[in-house]
């Protein structure tokens, strides 16, 4: 199984639907929403990252469920180093486009996807609530 890839796809699937959102503010369709977030449910709980009694989204946090935090943290730390070594990388052979492509990650992405986390601009403070 190729998690990765999947995991890709499935970022894919959720930007596809912000960017829906963004465009279609005064009506989207609610039905088509649904589907969306139920399909992302489903696949989280196949990767076991949520309870697969979910309908929608995280558990609200019963007694002994993990908290949303938990989860994404280190989601979130992956993501912070990657982004690091691609800079790195970007800025050795002065590729700017891709620094930007970070930065959007950063600024844009992340903050939708990952509960209120932010991936910092500097090593120092790599990630903040």
């Amino acid at each position: 199984f190729d998690t990765p890839t999947a995991m890709k796809a499935l970022k894919s699937v959720v930007s596809d639907t912000y960017t829906y959102l963004n465009s279609r503010k005064d009506s989207p369709n609610i039905r088509l929403l649904i589907q969306v977030a139920t399909y992302v449910t489903k696949i989280l709980s196949v990767f076991g990252v949520i309870n697969p009694d979910e309908s929608i989204g995280f558990s609200s946090g019963t007694e002994g469920a993990v908290s949303t935090d938990e989860i994404i943290l280190p989601f979130v730390k992956t993501l912070s180093e990657f982004r690091d070594e691609i800079r790195t990388t970007a800025r050795e052979q002065k590729a700017g486009k891709i620094l930007e492509s970070c930065d959007n990650l950063r600024d844009n992405v992340l903050p939708n996807l990952a509960c209120g986390w932010r991936i910092g601009k500097r090593a120092n403070l790599p990630f903040s609530r």
